[in-house]
């Protein structure tokens, strides 16, 4: 089922974040935001766009030989240094007079300019934080609080299989932002238009208040105030499309 908080006014609330759930795949189409947002049924949860919305896009890069250097023989050095016979010579020939000029010199040698450069290793896989205090205003809110912070315990864990000691992987999410306005604007706007992730860390906490000496609580016994945070990590890295100006996933890659 659904879960929409807050139960009230919701007409006094611009925009919107959508966390939509579907089960693991292993088809490229069923891994893509779209495939996600179409398998998820019932399965989401609709809250209010948080303040805290700061992202990182980090790449891990490693030091190394570059495209470019003689070693590498590559096409692109070949043209870079004038042609084949340039290559062969800055391959062979240099450094052979530089070994030579080393022997009969220790100022004069030639020293060649460093050909290193950063080769990338890992594509980012950003990270998406989401806190909330959870106020019930109604017995309504009360019991979608309870509803979705169980929804999203749970489905960080692994699915059960049809084999009792077998499990699928945890479930995929794909998150959406709507409101006035194009809701593929506000999400790339908003969010940075993320790619499909998982959920690998879910917080409750059920006494949010700084004076934790007293658990609130309504007649009813559900807490009078939850604090729930939630991190995503991108499933899939990405790779830039200038042709659609848009990052994609693998799978999403592969399916177009």
């Amino acid at each position: 089922m659904p879960y929409i908080y807050p139960t009230s006014d919701q007409a006094e609330i611009p925009y919107w974040v959508i966390f939509y759930n579907a089960p693991y795949s292993v088809l490229a189409l069923d891994r893509t935001r779209s495939g996600v947002l179409s398998r998820s049924d019932d399965n989401y949860v609709q809250l209010p766009l948080p303040t805290n919305l700061e992202y990182e896009t980090a790449h891990s890069y490693n030091e190394g030989i570059g495209t470019l250097s003689p070693e590498r023989g590559s096409a692109a050095t070949e043209i870079n240094l004038g042609g084949r016979a340039e290559l062969a010579k800055k391959r062979f020939l240099d450094p052979v007079i530089m070994r030579l000029e080393q022997l009969s010199s220790t100022s004069t040698f030639r020293k060649q300019s460093n050909t290193s450069e950063l080769s990338l290793s890992s594509e980012a896989r950003r990270e998406f934080e989401f806190s909330y205090i959870l106020v019930p205003k109604n017995f309504d809110d009360s019991v979608i609080i309870n509803g979705l912070c169980n929804f999203f315990r749970a489905t960080s864990y692994p699915w059960r299989a049809d084999s009792p000691e077998k499990v699928y992987p945890p479930s995929l999410w794909a998150m959406q932002v709507v409101g006035a306005g194009n809701s593929d604007f506000l999400t790339q706007s908003w969010l940075s238009d993320p790619l499909v992730c998982v959920l690998t860390n879910v917080v409750i906490n059920k006494i949010p208040f700084e004076d934790k000496s007293i658990a609130r609580f309504f007649q009813n016994g559900s807490s009078m105030a939850t604090s729930i945070t939630l991190l995503f990590k991108e499933f899939e890295t990405g790779t830039y499309d200038p042709n659609r100006n848009k990052v994609l996933s693998k799978s999403e890659i592969a399916v177009n």
